[in-house]
C-alpha cells in the first residue's frame, strides 16, 4: 500500500508539473521547464512505479493476483508519462 501511495504522489507531482510545462506558449521555454520541472517529476514518477510494480508482482501467488497485476500495468497512464518527449524532441527510456 505504501509504494501505492508513493506512485500516487508522484503522479500528482508530474501532473502539475505538465500543466505548467503545458501553459507556455514559447517553445524555448516551454523546453526549458520541461527539462527543470517535468523530467525530475517524471523520474521520480517511473522510479515510484517500478517500486510499485516489483512489490505487486513479488506478491503475486495465484492467476487471479495476476489478473490485478495485469490490469494495473495495462492502464492508459503511460500515454501521458511520454508526453514529455515531444516537448523535448527526443526518446526517454
Amino acid at each position: 500500500m505504501r509504494a501505492i501511495a508513493h506512485m500516487e504522489c508522484a503522479w500528482s507531482q508530474y501532473a502539475a508539473a505538465a500543466d505548467i510545462v503545458a501553459n507556455i506558449s514559447d517553445p524555448v521555454q516551454r523546453q526549458n521547464q520541461a527539462i527543470k520541472r517535468l523530467l525530475p517529476s517524471r523520474a521520480l514518477l517511473v522510479a515510484n512505479t517500478t517500486e510499485m510494480i516489483n512489490h505487486l508482482l513479488s506478491h503475486v501467488s495465484n492467476m487471479g493476483e495476476y489478473g490485478t497485476v495485469r490490469n494495473v500495468l495495462t492502464q492508459s497512464w503511460l500515454p501521458d508519462i511520454n508526453a514529455i518527449e515531444k516537448v523535448l524532441q527526443t526518446y526517454l527510456p
